[in-house]
């Protein structure tokens, strides 16, 4: 696949459609959840324009961003199942410590779904001290949490499980990826990174309605595979209300095998959306 230019804008099409291997009841994206919610039909997860962003990136800028670079992802409008959607990169920027790109994803009539931000730093990341992040296992069952619950210093658990054969093949289906080395070497690519911290911090509560990704920022710092252990530890740092919506921002860092930070993500998301 064509990388991102340094002269010129670039695009790329992909077809955003729902995994049928997951069970998607009561939420966004499950249709009856979704037309409560005022959708016209089930809405593919953020993750989904994330990943297809993120594969401009790696295209250009290999795997060394996905050891030090960083990416940004905010949801604009929905993405519904089986929309043929149109990735954009502009240009790269240079400055005097990074690469940076910005990009989009156009919905089937043109107008923006998502938008995003990639860097690529010279130098490497700040070193992160696992004591500062404790690991916590999920609850036996997970507490109800209901509009205005949600407080800052509230921490989620983690399933700390292999990452699947399976499941990462699943998500290269579904994320329509088409990089030879995720197959091949078995590296869990971006998409699938924000797809497994949803994971845990859905099984940590119980919401009462269904959830929505608005935005994230990510920081990474090593390379993930198939067959590692990975574990999360996450906390509620915000928390606030905005026009009937109840939002979450949460600070999380993914580690694998116990002993190494692979990514730390900023995360917004509606954990109880107005009715």
């Amino acid at each position: 696949m064509q990388g991102v230019s340094e002269a010129a804008s670039i695009q790329m099409q992909r077809r955003a459609r729902l995994d049928q291997t997951l069970r998607y009841d009561a939420s966004m994206h499950d249709d009856a959840a979704a037309k409560r919610f005022g959708f016209s039909g089930a809405i593919i997860p953020g993750v989904y324009a994330h990943s297809f962003m993120s594969q401009l990136v790696l295209a250009s800028w290999g795997l060394e961003w996905m050891r030090r670079g960083t990416m940004q992802s905010r949801s604009r409008r929905p993405l519904y199942d089986n929309e043929i959607v149109t990735v954009k990169a502009d240009a790269i920027t240079r400055d005097e410590d990074s690469l940076g790109v910005s990009m989009c994803v156009l919905n089937a009539a043109g107008e923006q779904a998502a938008l995003g931000h990639a860097m690529l730093p010279y130098a490497a990341p700040p070193r992160i001290d696992l004591a500062d992040f404790p690991i916590l296992p999920l609850p036996d069952t997970p507490p109800e949490i209901r509009a205005g619950e949600m407080k800052s210093g509230m921490r989620y658990g983690t399933l700390n499980a292999v990452v699947d054969a399976a499941y990462f093949q699943q998500s290269i289906i579904d994320f329509d990826e088409d990089a030879a080395t995720f197959g091949r070497e078995g590296i869990v690519h971006p998409g699938l990174l924000l797809r497994l911290s949803f994971r845990d911090t859905m099984a940590s509560y119980r919401s009462n309605t269904p959830g929505l990704y608005v935005s994230s920022v990510t920081q990474f710092h090593s390379l993930l595979h198939v067959g590692e252990h990975l574990a999360s530890s996450a906390v509620v740092v915000d928390a606030y209300e905005r026009k009937g919506n109840h939002y979450v921002e949460i600070d999380q860092l993914l580690i694998a095998n116990m002993e190494r930070p692979v990514a730390r993500i900023r995360r917004h998301s509606i954990y109880s959306a107005r009715g």
